[in-house]
């Protein structure tokens, strides 16, 4: 009987590992979905479970959307293949903060959506560049207020 419960526990112990290490397992590798339309290349990398930005975008990227994943910061971004982004969906990952220079290789983002991240502050250069940017969306975060130094950047908000 002793014999019998040890194995039964060992199954148990192989099952949740085996659980635990699906939920944690860095699945970066696995490609997106791309749709090419005639304004560009939609990326679909939303409810990926992605750590970290995947790799390996085709050139002209105008929609990313990489949503509902567990990103704590935005290495990655920084990709020429983004250049010419205009929509932007980063809700509901894990960000807590933004680095000054976030958003330096994508001049032409017209869309950005941080919703449902923890980010309790912004720096005031975070949005510096972003001179198209006609909707932001940061609700359901901790933030609690916004310079006015940080939304000087973006003039052209609707």
């Amino acid at each position: 009987m002793e014999h019998r419960r040890r194995s039964l526990l060992s199954c148990d112990l192989v099952v949740f590992i085996g659980v635990a290490c699906v939920m944690f397992y860095d699945v970066a590798a696995v490609p997106c979905n791309f749709a090419k339309s005639k304004d560009g290349i939609k990326a679909e990398c939303d409810h990926r479970r992605l750590t970290k930005f995947p790799g390996d975008y085709p050139a002209a990227v105008t929609r990313l959307d990489i949503s509902f994943n567990f990103l704590t910061s935005l290495v990655g971004l920084a990709d020429p293949s983004f250049i010419g982004l205009r929509q932007l969906d980063l809700s509901h990952n894990s960000l807590t903060s933004l680095p000054d220079d976030a958003f330096r290789d994508t001049p032409h983002l017209q869309e950005l959506s941080l919703e449902g991240n923890a980010l309790c502050s912004l720096s005031g250069d975070v949005f510096r560049g972003l001179h198209n940017l006609t909707q932001l969306t940061l609700s359901h975060t901790k933030l609690t207020q916004l310079s006015h130094v940080t939304l000087s950047h973006v003039t052209q908000l609707t």
